[in-house]
This record gives C-alpha cells, sequence and structure tokens, in this order.
C-alpha cells in the first residue's frame, strides 16, 4: 500500500501600498492618523458640506506574483463613519488592472458604511496582471452632509506566491 501526499499549498501573501493620489476632495479633507480601535493607520475624512473623496492608492505585482485566489476577501479593509447620527455615508471600492480594467467582482459599490468598524471585502476575479505591473485600488467615499466624518483603513491586498 503506498500513500500519496499531496504537495503543500504556499500560504497568500500581501502586496503593500507603493504610490497614493487622493484624486477628488469635494467638500472634505484626508489626514493619515493612528485609529486605537483597530490599532492602525486610517484615512481620515472629514466633511465640511455634501461631497466626496476618491482614493487612489497603487501597488506594484511583485517578482513572486502567481495570481489573485479570487475570493471573497482578495481586497479587504476597514471603515467606520465615527461623526454624524445617520450613518449614511456610501463606500465603493474598485481594483483597476494597469490597463484600467476593472478587475474586482463588484461588491463593494456603495455601501452604506456604519458606526462602528466594519471589513469591506472584494475578490478579485477579472483583469491581466504581470510582474511589475501596476494596479490600482480605487477608494470612493460619499458624504450625504457636512457632519459626516469617515475613518478608511489602508487596504489589504493579499495574492498567491509562486
Amino acid at each position: 500500500m503506498s500513500i500519496t501526499v499531496p504537495k503543500p499549498t504556499k500560504p497568500f501573501k500581501y502586496i503593500k501600498p507603493s504610490g497614493l493620489y487622493a484624486t477628488t476632495l469635494s467638500n472634505a479633507t484626508v489626514a493619515l492618523v493612528n485609529d486605537a480601535t483597530i490599532d492602525e493607520l486610517v484615512f481620515e475624512t472629514t466633511a465640511s458640506g455634501a461631497g466626496s473623496v476618491i482614493l487612489e492608492l497603487l501597488f506594484q505585482i511583485p517578482d513572486d506574483f502567481k495570481k489573485f485566489a479570487g475570493k471573497s476577501d482578495d481586497l479587504s479593509l476597514q471603515a467606520v463613519q465615527d461623526a454624524g447620527a445617520d450613518n449614511d455615508s456610501l463606500l465603493t471600492l474598485d481594483v483597476l488592472d494597469a490597463a484600467g480594467a476593472d478587475a474586482d467582482d463588484d461588491s463593494v459599490a456603495t455601501e452604506d458604511i456604519t458606526g462602528s468598524f466594519a471589513t469591506y471585502d472584494c475578490a478579485i476575479t477579472g483583469g491581466t496582471f504581470a510582474v511589475g505591473d501596476h494596479i490600482t485600488v480605487k477608494i470612493t467615499m460619499t458624504n450625504p452632509d457636512a457632519d459626516d466624518d469617515c475613518r478608511i483603513s489602508i487596504p489589504k491586498l493579499k495574492y498567491i506566491p509562486e
């Protein structure tokens, strides 16, 4: 009798952001602060009226990249509306490949941000990725009124290495 042992699977790894652009700041400011609740650096948005914030983070595909898993937590971040009583701020996540093609599953599209930290995840199921490419994670946060301040963690982008 022989026993076949399956080849061990390699764990996933994270890609670190390599750049940041604040492409839209409409009636809002953004600061990078340490949040004691989740013990992480977060983007803190402060609204001065109805408006929006669009942040674009660049990630460079590393040398040992094999693929994204296509699982619901390929991209993950936490967010909270920490001011304003209505919890009516909205969050949208988009992942764009180097050619600008939409690569995520659109599972975080205009999601309500609640009054306590919640996790927002999406799968990367499309797009074309090659070692060295820069991909974009676009975070859109919409404030319907002046009292809606939010905190958004730096996204975690995981992949399967070679």
